[in-house]
């Protein structure tokens, strides 16, 4: 991955959040700009609900011939999740390259991500202050990409700034 190629993307996402007076239509954008960048399938962000079991998918974006699942994913139960709250706390980002031969097959986690012909993905907490508000994320980026956590860091903290 090219630095230059970092730096447009990240000034381009950064412009989006500054300059977008609608929220929504900023966030939506943003994730197209993380989407492309990662030549990942989907870019989305959950949130957590207030009660502190649920979780909600608030945004998504899919590139040409994938399948919108945020309508799908709305009111799950964080617990599904556990093991990604455990590494956002020992190494800041969920990481998983294969989805067959890393997860339990009988795990609710390795089912919903089937579900969604999810094989890999990036994901990167989202806080407001230090409180854990949820995670954005990719789904199947390039093998280029992979583990390469600048973008989702970057903009994750960004965003818990402007919250």
């Amino acid at each position: 991955m090219e630095h230059e190629q970092f730096d447009e993307a990240l000034m381009q996402c950064i412009h989006t959040l500054r300059a977008g007076s609608d929220m929504d239509h900023a966030i939506q954008n943003l994730l197209e700009i993380i989407a492309e960048f990662h030549d990942a399938d989907r870019a989305y962000i959950f949130e957590f609900a207030e009660d502190e079991i649920h979780m909600d998918n608030t945004y998504e974006y899919c590139k040409a011939g994938i399948t919108p699942e945020k309508d799908m994913l709305q009111n799950l139960e964080i617990s599904t999740i556990d093991r990604w709250l455990v590494l956002f706390e020992e190494q800041g980002e969920v990481y998983l390259n294969s989805r067959d031969g890393e997860l339990d097959e009988n795990s609710e986690e390795y089912r919903l991500l089937k579900m969604q012909g999810v094989e890999s993905l990036m994901v990167a907490p989202l806080y407001s202050e230090t409180k854990l508000i949820g995670f954005i994320g990719v789904d199947n980026p390039a093998p280029d990409y992979m583990r390469n956590f600048s973008m989702l860091e970057t903009i994750s903290y960004f965003m818990s700034v402007l919250r």
